[in-house]
């Protein structure tokens, strides 16, 4: 699964407004590389429609290889925080 959501998540720094972006894979589909392609495709779909949104994500603290999947596809961390009383990585993408 990937795509985008508008989760109205309570956390600070707050994501509203923006096209939150989300993946996940079933672990037999890991290293393959098919994250990167299927992200790559919805980010590009954005680009296109909704040209003026910023785009983020929140990452688990712990979740490495979903912050180094979010850093090759253009996202730059800008915020550290908690989300349900777990450590997050908030990423956002420039344009």
């Amino acid at each position: 699964e990937c795509g985008y959501q508008d989760l109205r998540r309570e956390v600070t720094t707050s994501l509203e407004g923006t096209m939150e972006a989300g993946w996940s894979l079933r672990s037999v589909f890991h290293r393959q590389g098919l994250a990167f392609e299927a992200v790559s495709a919805v980010l590009g779909w954005a680009a296109t429609a909704h040209p003026d949104l910023r785009v983020t994500c929140l990452i688990d603290a712990q979740h490495a290889v979903s912050q180094h999947l979010a850093r090759k596809l253009g996202f730059e961390e800008f915020a550290r925080t908690t989300y349900v009383g777990k450590p997050v990585v908030l990423f956002e993408r420039r344009r």
